[in-house]
């Protein structure tokens, strides 16, 4: 009989044998009231029933040796799949360290890594030592809700004295030397399994001669000091569809018809699983490969419930499975198998993922989604990488995005705070985008080009979410003049084009006319640059009946209307609104104001009027000098040497334009060719 069983006999035993003396005593107590007999012999009963119940006590006592060992086999582990790299790292750690901890998200394949390591290390069955915390934890809430025990990491302690054949009594720090001294030099692997918290393992973390212990679960990286730890990540493409393609369904019940089945299919066929999951992948390799590529099939635990599910649908396809999820998983089952990779995910991460998914459908920085999230860089990161392993995001050197699984998974989020993170994506990218606007055509012209080639993308998404908080307007326009200026620079007009429809759409929404009127002449210049005067100058009529007056965007109307007339020959009208969006712009906007002078000077130029045409160029070059804008500069200088070269001063002309050579060349445009 094991310890186990004995100490149970033992308690019933003592139990059975006291109610026996009690009901003993009382009947004797009875018949000795009827009969009369009192005192005669009932204490000779008692006395017998006491002498009874010490002899079992006796009998039933503990030894003082440990109690036998229990063994618990190691669990099987039959889908390893693509997991080479992990295990040869895990057995060269616990080779040189002894202890080795292996840790991921719950469903990862921490435990079956653990468990194929410790059979290669060890491979005899009787030196292997199993403990799965998962159906010890008390209530399963861990540690923390246990304060009444003085030795808290005792319900860890004792499944592993058992196995070893220790004794039960031993606690704290008598138990963890009588751990390390059975385990030193025996050989032995013992596999801690199913670890939440550290402080579940920190007892037996230290190496131990002669032997291994391997530590599976959740717990972070470098949460014990000292300790090497192994992260498992998730399984590539490949092998996760390798993965789905070997589970099969539940066998079906045995019956006269599934035999009969059986033995047809194995008569009548080679292939007796003609509809097994790898020739529907092979039917469809496009199918399989999106699956794989884009749903969470890394997470083993996925891969294995789906391709079960698969097993138990012979008639569904990959395509038709593609189909299903792609609409929000109509299937239950589906959509609860998905679900799986937000097991024990942190309420913290999956916040996080949440208002990604309110966000638009773009990838973001970093610094981003701790913006939208409104938490810290760090904490954005641990959240991130989080929802990494859980195949929630994808990430990459430029930022991360929501991966289309996700979105069905992530808990709803209120409207309000879906708001919220439209506003502080506005407030950030619009910061941004101005910072590198203003850059472009400067010294740090390049930086600027580079970060507008990698956001552009993500500001057009921000722009074309539809119903934007009133709050966001501010940050959604200033992103639109970016943009803007970022497309003209590059001469990308139909890019110009979107950024304004996005711009006049969302200010009928929010009900900004200045925004409509903006985006209706900028789009006219579009337009203009295109050739089609007649429509551009239909475009302005609209941004006119948007307002009177000096409205915040009258200058940039009146520059507008000048081009479209300079176009049409009327270089009089040109002047005059070029004249009076001059005026009108504020004298902070000194790049706006050199804008305006150049323009200007190219009417007089166009008009023959050289004088007014180089002192208007003079002025705007020497602004553009005192803010900083070699690109202004140039164009300035160059337009200055047209000027001279038409009055016959060629070598003012020739200096007119070196400068502008010198100018261009030092932004590294080396398309700013010199106008002769």
């Amino acid at each position: 009989m094991t310890s186990r069983g004995r100490s149970r006999f033992q308690r019933t035993a003592g139990y059975v044998t006291f109610a026996g003396a009690v009901a003993l005593k009382a009947v004797g107590e009875v018949a000795a009231n009827q009969l009369g007999a009192v005192g005669t012999w009932v204490p000779w009963v008692v006395i017998g029933v006491g002498i009874l119940v010490f002899s079992v006590s006796r009998l039933l006592r503990p030894s003082e040796r440990g109690p036998d060992p229990i063994p618990q086999d190691l669990p099987r582990v039959d889908d390893l799949v693509g997991r080479d790299s992990i295990m040869e790292t895990v057995l060269a750690w616990a080779h040189r360290h002894g202890t080795v901890v292996v840790h991921g998200p719950p469903g990862i394949g921490t435990s079956s890594v653990a468990v194929a390591a410790a059979r290669r290390l060890v491979p005899s069955e009787e030196s292997q030592r199993y403990v799965d915390l998962s159906r010890l934890r008390p209530n399963g809430t861990g540690l923390s809700r246990i304060p009444l025990l003085r030795d808290r990491n005792r319900w860890v302690r004792m499944p592993v004295l058992r196995i070893l054949g220790l004794d039960l009594q031993l606690s704290g720090a008598d138990a963890t030397r009588a751990v390390v001294e059975k385990l030193r030099g025996s050989g032995l692997v013992l596999v801690i399994d199913n670890v939440q918290d550290v402080n579940e393992v920190r007892w037996i973390a230290e190496g131990v001669p002669g032997a291994f212990v391997i530590i599976a679960g959740t717990i972070g990286p470098d949460e014990l000091t000292g300790v090497p730890d192994v992260p498992v990540s998730g399984l590539a493409p490949e092998h996760a569809l390798e993965l789905l393609c070997r589970q099969a369904g539940e066998p079906p019940r045995a019956t006269p018809k599934t035999l009969l089945d059986r033995l047809r299919h194995r008569w009548h066929s080679p292939d007796t699983a003609r509809n097994s999951i790898r020739a529907r992948a092979q039917a469809d390799p496009a199918a399989a490969r999106e699956l794989a590529e884009h749903y969470p099939l890394g997470h083993p635990r996925v891969a294995i419930l789906l391709g079960r599910w698969l097993a138990q649908n012979p008639g569904e396809t990959f395509a038709g499975l593609l189909r299903v999820l792609k609409d929000g998983g109509e299937i239950l089952e589906l959509h609860a198998i998905m679900a799986m990779v937000l097991t024990r995910a942190p309420s913290a991460a999956r916040r996080l993922l949440s208002q990604l998914v309110a966000a638009p459908d773009a990838e973001f920085t970093d610094a981003a989604i701790a913006a939208l999230g409104g938490i810290s860089l760090q904490e954005a990161d641990r959240h991130l990488a989080e929802l990494s392993r859980r195949f929630l995001v994808q990430r990459s050197s430029s930022g991360a995005r929501v991966v289309p699984s996700a979105v069905s998974l992530a808990d709803p989020v209120p409207p309000r705070e879906t708001a919220r993170v439209q506003v502080r994506l506005a407030d950030f990218y619009a910061g941004l985008a101005q910072d590198n606007a203003r850059m472009l055509g400067g010294e740090h012209d390049l930086d600027a080009t580079r970060w507008f080639a990698v956001h552009d993308v993500t500001l057009l998404a921000l722009l074309g979410v539809p119903k934007p908080p009133m709050r966001a307007a501010a940050g959604l326009w200033a992103i639109a003049e970016a943009l803007d200026r970022w497309f003209s620079r590059e001469q990308r007009d139909r890019e110009r084009v979107d950024v304004a429809e996005a711009m006049l759409a969302r200010g009928a929404e929010t009900g900004d006319a200045t925004a409509r009127a903006v985006a209706y002449i900028r789009m006219a210049a579009v337009a203009r640059g295109r050739g089609r005067v007649d429509e551009a100058q239909r475009l302005l009529t609209e941004a006119d009946a948007l307002g009177h007056g000096h409205v915040p965007y009258f200058s940039q109307l009146k520059t507008e209307w000048a081009v479209c007339h300079a176009d049409n020959g009327d270089l009089d009208a040109a002047r005059n609104d070029l004249r009076l969006a001059h005026r009108a712009r504020p004298k902070r906007d000194r790049e706006g104001r050199a804008i305006d002078l150049i323009n200007l000077g190219a009417i007089e130029i166009k008009a023959e009027r050289y004088d007014a045409a180089v002192g208007y160029l003079d002025r705007a070059a020497t602004l553009a000098q005192e803010i900083g804008a070699p690109a202004l500069q140039a164009y300035a200088r160059e337009l200055t040497g047209v000027a001279w070269h038409r009055q016959n001063h060629h070598g003012a002309a020739e200096d007119a334009w070196s400068d502008a050579e010198i100018l261009y060349r030092s932004i590294g445009d080396e398309e700013g060719r010199v106008s002769r």
